[in-house]
């Protein structure tokens, strides 16, 4: 099962030895489905048997080739291919002509989820940081050129109120630049 899950969800994307502990683990410990999609998204770097669930999305961000670059708008596609059982692609500029529950509000609030982490490159693991979203995501579609708006939305979902929080509150650890440390959001992000 290790194997035919590191082949499904890395995707020939390599390998990584905290990855393979995660899919290996989960399989060992029983764990239900949601609980490792949890994980995939949610990965938590200071549980040792968990953290290389991050692989998931370290790999996904940065799209390797000859031009390495982000490619956030990937992982939204493969979040929803692989997690949510939804392939949102076509919906990436437009509601779908064939599909009617797949509309680009879901692309768009999916991906607005994922357009503020980034890849850690000071740790020995696979790891993302994560920078506080404050207001909607703005998107077009390229059939009707009117703007529209959306905060983070699971396909299939209603939309999740972005939270506001009064100066000192946005984090329940605060980064220290002078150390080089990640702060912690406040859990209610």
């Amino acid at each position: 099962m290790q194997e035919l899950f590191h082949a499904m969800l890395a995707e020939r994307r390599g390998k990584n030895e905290d990855w393979t502990k995660f899919v290996r683990v989960s399989f060992e410990k029983n764990r239900s489905w949601d609980e490792i999609a949890r994980e995939l998204i949610l990965a938590d770097a200071k549980n040792e048997t968990c953290r290389g669930a991050a692989f998931f999305l370290t790999h996904r961000l940065t799209r390797e080739g000859a031009m390495a670059t982000v490619d956030v708008l990937g992982l939204t596609r493969d979040v929803g291919r692989l997690l949510a059982g939804v392939d949102l692609a076509c919906a990436q500029c437009h509601d779908h002509v064939d599909i009617q529950p797949y509309k680009q509000r879901d692309f768009q609030g999916l991906h607005v989820i994922f357009e503020n982490i980034q890849r850690r490159e000071d740790v020995q693991f696979p790891d993302v940081s994560e920078n506080r979203m404050t207001e909607k995501k703005e998107f077009i579609s390229v059939f009707t050129q009117k703007p529209r708006k959306t905060g983070p939305i699971i396909p299939g979902g209603a939309e999740v109120k972005i939270p506001a929080f009064a100066p000192g509150e946005e984090y329940l650890v605060p980064p220290d630049a002078v150390k080089g440390e990640q702060g912690e959001l406040n859990s209610a992000h």
